[in-house]
This record gives C-alpha cells, sequence and structure tokens, in this order.
C-alpha cells in the first residue's frame, strides 16, 4: 500500500524511506552513487555515509573528510553544495561490504536520514545495476537511457 514501482527497476518500491534500493557490485569493483538533500536546509550540515545493522549506524565516512579506520583508502564522501548531493565512492569493493546502507545529514540532535540502500556484491561482472534490461518485442533495450541519475557507475 502506497508504494510506487520504480522507474528504473532497481527495486520494486522506492516510495519513501522504507524502501531501500539495491545495488549490485561485482566483486573488487568500484561504486559511485549520489545521495539528494534540501540544499535550503542542510546545505551547511556534515553528510555522513552509515552501515545500518541490528545494532543501529555505524558511520563509514563523512563529508568533512572523516574517514573509518576499517575503510581507509577504499572509501570518500564528498559533499556537492552546488547540486544539492552527497557523493559517497567505495573502491575495491568486497564481499564483507554486502549490507544495508544509508545517507544521512547530521542534525543538532540525531541524522536525518536521506537515501536507504541495499549494496549487494557478487562474484564475476553480474548486472552492474541489480537489473536486467526491459526489451521490447525486437530485442532491443528500452530502458538504456533510464538508469537512475543517483547511480552514477558501478566499474569493474
Amino acid at each position: 500500500p502506497g508504494c510506487v514501482p520504480s522507474p528504473s527497476g532497481l527495486s520494486p518500491c522506492v516510495a519513501g524511506l522504507g524502501a531501500e534500493q539495491e545495488v549490485r557490485v561485482p566483486l573488487g569493483g568500484n561504486l559511485t552513487l549520489l545521495c539528494g538533500y534540501n540544499v535550503t536546509r542542510h546545505r551547511l550540515h556534515v553528510k555522513t555515509w552509515y552501515r545500518r545493522d541490528p545494532g543501529g549506524l555505524l558511520p563509514l565516512a563523512r563529508t568533512d573528510g572523516w574517514v573509518a579506520p576499517s575503510h581507509e583508502g577504499r572509501l570518500s564522501a564528498s559533499d556537492l553544495q552546488d547540486s544539492g548531493q552527497m557523493q559517497v565512492v567505495m573502491a575495491d569493493v568486497r564481499g564483507a561490504d554486502t549490507g544495508s546502507y544509508s545517507c544521512a545529514v547530521g542534525m543538532r540532535v540525531g541524522v536525518h536520514v536521506i537515501r536507504l540502500l541495499a549494496i549487494q556484491v557478487s562474484r564475476g561482472t553480474g548486472a552492474p545495476l541489480g537489473s536486467q534490461p526491459d526489451r521490447d518485442s525486437a530485442g532491443a533495450n528500452k530502458t538504456a537511457d533510464r538508469y537512475p541519475v543517483s547511480l552514477l557507475g558501478v566499474q569493474v
């Protein structure tokens, strides 16, 4: 109820923060993501990339340059203030990176989650965006130009 199917085909439902966007990445690949935010309200706030687990949110990188020791050299977060987006780059993705993540804006009290993602790391090249392209009756790719702007790329 209230769930809107994703036009990109990346997730069956992207109706608000209750739904995760699934992203598939090949083992050893690189991933670049953008998380949009309200520029008027959050331009000057620090944004954080979190791993979500049953114990809560584990901060991995912030837009002020801090990166968790476990991810130094493989992860960065930057604030593209002119476009109102937080950019997250994960390099040399490992099997242990499979999991649930969030982009969030730091507030005076707590955080404001702006995006939920489920990253699935797979062996081999797999489908980079986690879905097979939609094909028309002649077999042509109908969705080649409809990848979401929030996923900049997956590289092997």
